[in-house]
């Protein structure tokens, strides 16, 4: 029997390019600094006094979205740990980023996360993006819609820089102008009726948002002056204790066939063999 080595060979390359294109995440936590303004980030608030809470989450637009897709839809490596499905039932594969410093003060109602990437930015010319939770499917949103959406979320690290260096601020009024009922995440929509604001204590869709900004050119797949929502695998999860997780449900485990099916498999195996050799006696 001759082996096949080229094929062999082929789909070791594919692997070893899938790997390098989707590079594990490095381990989950909250920075200790303002992100850059492509950084991913939780906003949490209380929709009564507006007390708001801005947390940097240590990942950048491209470990999120544009190539590196398969770090938020497939978990693989250090970052990911085995836990209970804080929104229901069973175990998920989780991103753990710890607690965040003030929801018992604040007793948050709601919460958002997002970064974004101007086409300069993403790495790709002519994309533009933005990675957000979402209560609905933002499909709908327009190029110049993303654009706005994309605005608003490098606007609110802005804001956030003003007023501190630090990962983490806390504005216990919601009076600054990095608070989320009138700043510029308006309520978890970023001034987009495609987007809403998740509740605390409910599992928040995930999703990323590619527009090509080119009046002339399919760039990255993407059609000119189109955009491309993509739903991630997993969800985001704030406890009302200030714990913040991504998770993915793990994959129902298989059931094993009952050994009568086995034996029934290798007897009819056996008769279709029988049957050739009494053909090829003829």
């Amino acid at each position: 029997m001759k082996l096949s080595i080229k094929p062999l060979a082929a789909a070791v390359s594919l692997a070893l390019i899938s790997v390098s294109a989707h590079a594990a995440l490095v381990a989950p936590g909250q920075g200790s600094a303002v992100p850059s303004n492509t950084g991913l980030f939780l906003e949490a608030w209380n929709a009564t006094s507006g007390a708001t809470e801005v947390v940097n989450l240590s990942y950048a637009f491209t470990d999120i979205a544009a190539a590196n897709a398969g770090n938020l839809n497939t978990a693989s490596g250090p970052a990911w740990t085995t836990a209970s499905n804080p929104a229901g039932s069973g175990t998920v594969s989780q991103l753990n980023f710890g607690t965040i410093a003030n929801a018992s003060t604040a007793n948050f109602t709601n919460f958002t996360v997002a970064s974004a990437a101007s086409a300069t930015q993403s790495g790709i010319t002519s994309i533009t993006g933005a990675s957000v939770t979402s209560g609905g499917n933002p499909s709908t949103i327009t190029i110049s819609g993303i654009g706005t959406v994309v605005l608003n979320i490098q606007s609110e690290i802005a804001n956030w820089g003003s007023l501190t260096t630090s990962g983490t601020y806390f504005d216990s009024a919601g009076t600054s102008t990095a608070n989320a009922l009138s700043g510029p995440s308006l309520s978890g929509t970023w001034n987009n009726g495609g987007i809403s604001a998740a509740a605390v204590g409910t599992a928040a869709a995930y999703y990323g948002i590619l527009g090509n900004a080119s009046f002339s050119t399919t760039v990255d797949g993407i059609a000119k002056r189109s955009t491309q929502t993509t739903a991630y695998s997993g969800f985001w999860f704030l406890s009302s204790s200030g714990q913040l997780t991504y998770n993915i449900a793990s994959a129902a485990a298989p059931v094993p066939l009952p050994a009568a099916v086995w034996l029934l498999g290798s007897g009819l195996l056996g008769l279709i063999g029988v049957g050739r050799r009494r053909s090829a006696a003829v």
